[in-house]
């Protein structure tokens, strides 16, 4: 085999591999790709029951949602990186700050690692709690479509209300009459 034919079948070689390259890190990346879809986003609707969720806090204790909610309050579902989310768990966190709810009727929900939230109300400045779903049970069952999600539930465990935008101003008479206030 002459010196150019296997110049020519290192350089096809060099493209090829080069390319799978390519591909196999546009696949990866857009498997980490947070999706915002319009609608559906949950598979809850006014009037369902919220399931109970097993959850965990940052400092790794468990807790229930059924616990979490006995004043009724806002479920967030949230990626930790999708810019959305964080608009979100925002919104919240303003509202539990401007005495519209208890920082504690907030429950914002992500199935990522636990070293990770801590990181992200430092970085976002948040008082609101953050839990990880450890068996990821509202991915697993395919609750939710997109992120983020916003689910106000009563204090009998009742969804009020479900939504998916950051950017929507809370409608405080809702939650009003789905929370007991006070402690």
């Amino acid at each position: 085999m002459s010196r150019t034919t296997q110049g020519i079948i290192i350089a096809i070689a060099v493209v090829v591999a080069g390319a799978s390259g390519l591909a196999v890190g546009r696949y990866l990346a857009a498997r980490r790709m947070v999706e915002v879809a319009p609608a559906p986003y949950a598979v809850w609707h006014p009037g369902d029951t919220f399931p109970v969720m097993s959850l965990q806090t940052e400092w790794g204790d468990s807790v229930s949602t059924r616990t979490l909610l006995a004043r009724g309050g806002v479920v967030l579902f949230v990626d930790l990186e999708c810019p959305p989310c964080v608009a979100m768990a925002h919104k919240w966190d303003q509202a539990a700050k401007d005495g519209v709810l208890d920082p504690s009727q907030i429950v914002v929900v992500t199935a990522q690692p636990a070293g990770k939230i801590g990181p992200f109300r430092q970085q976002g400045h948040l008082d609101i709690n953050v839990y990880r779903d450890p068996a990821q049970t509202f991915l697993a069952n395919q609750w939710i479509t997109s992120f983020p999600v916003e689910v106000i539930v009563d204090d009998a465990g009742r969804v009020v209300s479900v939504g998916d935008n950051p950017a929507k101003p809370i409608d405080e008479r809702t939650l009003q009459s789905a929370l007991v206030m006070g402690q």
